[in-house]
């Protein structure tokens, strides 16, 4: 390595054209810290043509390959584009020499670079965007995507573009995305949002209808990308594309949810004709349209038009009434935020049947409770002793709206799984901790209830003097972790003199386990972490995991509590939405979306979604042999 530090401007520009990366950008640093400025007028002629005169006046008749093919230069393209970078720092870079460069080849490094700086600059040369564009053009149209530079040099162009939008540049970014490899993610990102940038100018969607109407590929590019433009531009283009393809495109029901979100409301009318022309027969499409409808409405807030309301809300009962679960599953997603009387007897109904699928019973109970009427479903659903999640559940929506009396009333008969689900929704309110407290002092419940993670988290935040009644009532009692640890050696113990089996081990966890999590071919649950592997950390510490799951928290599974303005609380996980909405994963699996300005608070609890019920849930038995399948090699 050469001591660059000893070396003047002369030394150092040659070094710019040296073969080790590392040469050139320490002699890049040398010059701008060192040298400065006085190192610009050589750095000028490396970085400028032998024939510059005569390139800028022809440039101004004569056709742009042309004027290029003409280019003369007196230094290679890697010590061009180091100067140009050197010129750049010491902001002694003008337009014209920046400009020359990118005129330059194709996928050279100076070309990639000079795009580069361009990107980054707002007075750009008048020609630099047009440029920009007919070289995206020769690298899709050309044989030149294999070439060194060529991947940097088009996710360079697509950055230029991106910051600098109008609508001419559409043609060449929609090629980029229709002709490169689907496996280069970073050029196809770049290409996408400067694509939507491109769109939302004024006359961008103008121009890519021109193109979009007689190539199906196209107007798919364009209606994906579209999904990130929120224009009443994009929607129309997007009900233009549905009605060209009839509907008949993979995302037809995300792309009529954001039409929907963004087309004036002038034009919403126009929409049920629409549908009605495409002649569906699946009822899968069917209903997948009709939720998106409602959904996409309803996050914009506005009520649908009568016609289109009667047929969507016709679709999504008829689904509710087929014996088909995923159908069925659809409508109430849909139904869970309406308001709507006609609403209860069919979901009551599902919530009910013992034959059809739980998580299926359990998201029709959860979508009556907006309902004043559904408090006799939720009653009745407390008492049935046979569907532990469901009676965990309706303890927990009875409790979120008011009625504490009915969810007290089942405390002192409650197993403990059932028992800590009703005091953690009672303790999410101030009116619900005191009926709690109160039922507590009375002797009607154990103070022990009060130590659990699941209930003393919500309790912390309480006004102090509950906080202080709830501390004297359990000022006797051994501390929480305590007790778990005698019962985590207790089970440790029994597994090490067990003979477990293994079969009824897949039994216990098929039953218990699988709807959340995933493991080797038994499950595809998707709320907790992926079991695949989990072996390797022995019995003591999955004993742990299982009786105190509180204890050892990955943080991307600590489960958020959201509370929306008209009183419901949810609990769920990975949390991810828009600016308009907020979308999570509840305890069931099922996705939930909530409109932002629905939401009252938001936070982040140090809880698992994972209920610590396990210790009364399983005999000693099952606990032994679900230890002994999930440590099976």
């Amino acid at each position: 390595m050469p001591d660059l530090t000893k070396l003047d401007a002369a030394g150092l520009i040659e070094k710019l054209a040296d073969p080790n990366l590392i040469v050139r950008t320490l002699a890049t640093n040398e010059l701008v810290d060192r040298v400065g400025r006085d190192a610009t007028a050589a750095l000028r002629q490396i970085a400028k043509p032998t024939n510059e005169n005569e390139f800028l006046k022809k440039l101004k008749t004569a056709p742009t390959d042309e004027v290029i093919r003409g280019l003369k230069w007196r230094s290679p393209g890697t010590q061009r584009a180091h100067a140009l970078w050197t010129l750049e720092r010491l902001n002694a870079l003008d337009r014209v020499t920046l400009f020359m460069n990118l005129c330059d080849d194709i996928s050279g490094p100076e070309e990639v670079h000079s795009t580069k700086i361009h990107a980054e600059r707002a007075d750009l040369h008048t020609g630099a965007v047009k440029i920009t564009e007919e070289n995206f053009e020769r690298l899709t149209t050309g044989n030149l995507l294999e070439t060194e530079f060529s991947q940097h040099s088009m996710k360079a162009m697509a950055e230029l573009l991106a910051l600098h939008p109008r609508e001419e540049s559409i043609k060449g970014l929609v090629n980029i995305l229709t002709v490169w490899p689907e496996g280069d993610t970073a050029l196809i990102h770049t290409a996408r949002m400067a694509l939507r940038n491109n769109l939302v100018v004024p006359d961008g969607y103008a121009e890519a209808a021109k193109f979009a109407s007689s190539d199906p590929r196209v107007s798919e590019t364009i209606a994906d990308v579209s999904l990130g433009a929120k224009t009443p531009e994009a929607a129309e283009f997007l009900l233009a594309h549905l009605e060209r393809t009839k509907f008949n495109t993979p995302r037809a029901g995300e792309y009529l949810k954001h039409a929907l979100l963004y087309l004036p409301q002038e034009k919403l009318d126009g929409v049920l004709k629409l549908i009605s022309q495409a002649g569906f027969t699946k009822p899968e499409q069917i209903i997948c349209l009709a939720t998106n409808l409602e959904n996409g409405l309803r996050q914009r807030g506005i009520p649908p038009p009568l016609d289109l309301a009667m047929w969507s809300r016709g679709v999504i009962f008829d689904a509710l009434a087929s014996n088909v679960d995923d159908l069925a599953k659809q409508a109430i997603a849909a139904l869970r935020d309406m308001k709507l009387d006609a609403k209860l007897g069919p979901l009551a109904k599902i919530a009910r049947d013992e034959k059809r699928d739980g998580a299926l019973r359990l998201a029709a109970l959860e979508a009556t409770a907006n309902l004043p009427a559904s408090r006799d479903l939720l009653v009745a659903t407390l008492g049935d002793r046979h569907h532990m999640i469901l009676r965990k559940r309706a303890a927990e929506l009875l409790a979120q709206n008011g009625h504490s009396d009915v969810v007290l009333a089942a405390l002192p008969y409650a197993p403990d799984e059932l028992a800590l689900s009703i005091c953690a929704a009672l303790a999410r309110s101030d009116a619900g901790t005191t009926a709690l407290l109160d039922t507590i002092d009375a002797g009607k419940a154990p103070p022990r209830l009060l130590l659990n993670k699941t209930v003393a988290g919500p309790l912390l935040s309480r006004p102090k003097p509950l906080r202080d009644r709830a501390t004297a009532l359990t000022k006797d009692l051994p501390p929480e972790d305590a007790r778990l640890n005698a019962v985590i050696a207790g089970r440790a113990a029994a597994f090490r003199d067990a003979k477990p089996n293994v079969d009824n081990g897949l039994a216990v966890f098929q039953k218990h386990c699988a709807v959340c999590h995933r493991f080797r071919n038994a499950s595809q649950g998707n709320v907790g972490p992926n079991l695949d592997g989990i072996a390797t950390r022995g019995a003591q510490r999955l004993i742990e995991d299982i009786l105190d799951p509180n204890r050892n928290v990955d943080p991307a599974f600590r489960q958020a509590i959201i509370e929306t303005k008209d009183g419901r609380t949810f609990l769920g996980v990975n949390l991810r939405g828009s600016d308009t909405a907020q979308t999570f994963t509840e305890a069931t699996g099922k996705d939930t979306t909530l409109a932002r300005a629905d939401i009252k608070s938001q936070t982040i609890s140090p809880l698992s979604l994972m209920p610590p019920v396990f210790e009364s849930a399983l005999s000693e038995k099952d606990f032994a042999d679900l230890l002994a399948y999930l440590l099976e090699p």
